[in-house]
């Protein structure tokens, strides 16, 4: 019996290999949505994104309240962009790179800092560029943060 019993469960091993066969995780099928929640002083939820996710993800925030850090510089042309660090603003890479735009906050006056903020997160840029930038963040506050240390 407990040969039967053991040819059985080989032989369904086997032809479940053979199909090459296996279910896919239940949370593969649901879409990753950001973390967004009530915080006070804004009328809908807001989302907290790392500069780098939201570069490497933008579709998944265009339209909601993000709330981010990063370098805020002005580019070559006299854009004012938040770039991930100041790295990535010496070199211009504007790729990687997020606008700014002024909302309650102005994003001249954080010019050449690190900074948090919020801002409502769109796809729309004002112009017309070759490395197109993520989006648009149009701000509302906005503090500076010390820059970071080397390691």
């Amino acid at each position: 019996m407990k040969a039967f019993v053991f040819l059985g469960l080989a032989t369904s091993l086997l032809l479940g290999c053979a199909k090459n066969e296996s279910p896919a995780p239940e949370s593969s099928n649901k879409a990753i949505l950001p973390a967004c929640s009530a915080y006070g002083g804004f009328a809908g939820r807001v989302c907290p994104v790392s500069i780098y996710a939201l570069i490497a993800n933008p579709t998944t925030y265009y339209g909601k309240t993000i709330a981010f850090s990063g370098y805020i510089q002005r580019s070559p042309d006299g854009t004012i962009v938040v770039y991930p660090s100041s790295e990535t603003a010496a070199s211009s890479d504007l790729a990687s790179a997020v606008l700014c735009s002024s909302g309650r906050e102005s994003c001249e006056s954080y010019a050449g800092k690190y900074a948090e903020g919020f801002g409502d997160f769109t796809e729309k840029t004002e112009q017309d560029f070759f490395f197109k930038p993520v989006g648009t963040i149009k701000l509302s506050p906005v503090r500076s943060v010390k820059q970071p240390t080397e390691r």
